[in-house]
């Protein structure tokens, strides 16, 4: 039995690759915060702006991630054109979470809050980190397809991601409890626009492939 796997779907790990690069080089290459420190009352405000720049990037996330395993790329039959504009779409969100990662850490927290950036930055890492680790699996089931399809013995190949910084959102608002004023209350869990919190976001993928004689 031979596998077919697609044109598009060729095309489609092809164009992920640069962006799996540019996501593990946005772990290795953050910013260095600079020398001044931010005030401590601007760090409640920081976590706010994080939350809603968050919540508009993962919810487009949900939309674009998916599409690109719909039935144009399942069926063969999508032009390659087709997965670039999709990966372009997914790439577009993908550096939005990456700047604002980066704009974490484009801050100097007062020494007395220092603690708390790596607890506030986890909260985009986690994100960042799942996609990137299921676009790895993608690449790699379409490029050794034989190899995927005998781990899951079948011809769809399902990948889950969830997208949510649960656990690092409560990390962060027990520490903001630990603390004085200004910050003696926990700090909410960063809501979208619509008031729905985008840790509870998940999507599925199922990537098929073509059995032949």
């Amino acid at each position: 039995m031979a596998i077919n796997v697609s044109e598009y779907q060729h095309t489609l790990a092809m164009e992920l690759r640069p962006l799996i690069g540019q996501l593990q080089e946005a772990f290795v290459r953050r910013p260095v915060p600079p020398d001044w420190e931010v005030p401590a009352t601007e760090i409640e405000g920081l976590w706010v702006r994080t939350g809603m720049w968050m919540s508009d990037a993962l919810h487009a996330l949900t939309m674009s991630l998916p599409a690109l395993f719909r039935d144009p790329g399942l069926s063969g039959t999508a032009a390659p054109a087709t997965a670039r504009a999709r990966v372009a779409s997914v790439s577009k969100d993908v550096e939005t979470l990456i700047v604002v990662f980066h704009g974490l850490w484009a801050w100097r927290f007062p020494r007395e809050l220092s603690d708390g950036q790596p607890v506030m930055s986890a909260v985009v890492e986690r994100p960042l980190r799942d996609i990137l680790e299921v676009l790895e699996k993608v690449v790699a089931a379409i490029e050794r397809p034989e190899e995927a399809l005998a781990k899951c013995g079948s011809d769809r190949i399902e990948f889950n991601l969830t997208l949510g910084s649960t656990e690092e959102i409560a990390a962060f608002s027990r520490w903001a409890e630990r603390l004085g004023s200004p910050f003696r209350r926990s700090l909410p869990a960063p809501r979208g626009k619509d008031g729905c919190s985008w840790t509870s976001l998940a999507i599925a993928f199922a990537l098929g492939y073509w059995i032949g004689d």
